[in-house]
């Protein structure tokens, strides 16, 4: 086992640790008190950390062979802490401004993780357990909430936010799943949860103040929902197989719940103006 330790700028600190064979690790850093620390065990891992600013922090585990990780940060006091375990992982996680946190905790192989964070105070988790799992995050503004839980093989996890106060969180278990948040403007919620195989979530979120709940369990099930305005509210659940739900609102404080059971359901609602409900 080695360790190093490089100073390239002034008041930084960086440690590098390698276990087995053609492990490779990098820091670049520019400005003050700027950390990083990569463990490494296995073979043919590759971690990159660059950061530009102060007092951002910096942490990579990496087990296993063929693991590959990197890190931008630019700005002050941001941090990121990585945990890959398993064979073939992929990450590259920009952050931009100030006191962004993000957290990926990968376990199986060929995993992939797109992020970026822009802004201050925003809070990125992601946790994958099983394989050939895709996550995409796009966060900007302030003090947004993304958290993405996948148990199973071939999910695929999308968020795009922009606004602040923001919150979305999809628990997905099964496989080949698919979740999808566009989240725009201040105060809105997003929930999604899938339990099976082959089902999709798509919601869509533009105004202030705007709640989605959409759990589905079963196969092959479609939810997509579209809300517009303030204070609006969603509640959709389905169970079964192959059922399909659409449904928007557009306006102000309008409240809608759909629940579906069986095979093959379908439901298309639309509701403009607003305090109604349905």
């Amino acid at each position: 086992m080695k360790k190093s330790v490089i100073i390239i700028a002034a008041s930084l600190f960086t440690t590098v640790s390698f276990a087995q064979v053609a492990n490779e690790a990098e820091h670049l850093f520019t400005g003050n008190e700027n950390n990083a620390f990569t463990e490494q065990w296995g073979n043919f891992n590759t971690a990159f950390v660059e950061a530009s600013g102060n007092f951002n922090y910096s942490t990579q585990y990496q087990f296993g062979d063929d693991n590959y990780s990197t890190v931008y940060q630019y700005g002050e006091s941001n941090e990121t802490y990585q945990v890959f375990d398993g064979n073939g992982n992929w990450s590259m996680l920009t952050q931009d401004g100030e006191d962004n946190y993000a957290e990926f905790i990968v376990n199986g192989d060929e995993n992939s993780i797109y992020a970026e964070q822009g802004g201050y105070a925003n809070y990125l988790y992601i946790n994958m357990n099983g394989n050939y799992n895709i996550a995409d995050v796009y966060q900007y503004g302030f003090d947004n909430y993304a958290s993405i839980s996948m148990y199973g093989d071939g999910n695929e996890s999308w968020i795009d936010m922009d606004g602040g106060f923001n919150s979305v969180e999809q628990l997905i278990t099964g496989s080949y799943n698919y979740a999808d948040a566009w989240v725009i403007g201040f105060g809105n919620t997003a929930i999604e949860t899938q339990s099976g195989n082959g089902n999709t979530i798509m919601v869509d979120q533009f105004g202030e103040g705007n709640s989605t709940v959409v759990a589905q369990d079963g196969n092959n099930n479609y939810s997509y929902t579209g809300q517009y305005g303030v204070g609006n509210s969603l509640y959709v659940t389905q169970s079964g197989e192959a059922n399909s739900n659409e449904l928007y609102q557009d306006g102000w404080f309008n409240n809608a719940e759909v629940s579906q059971s069986g095979f093959a359901n379908s439901n298309f609602t639309e509701q403009i103006g607003d305090d109604n409900m349905l």
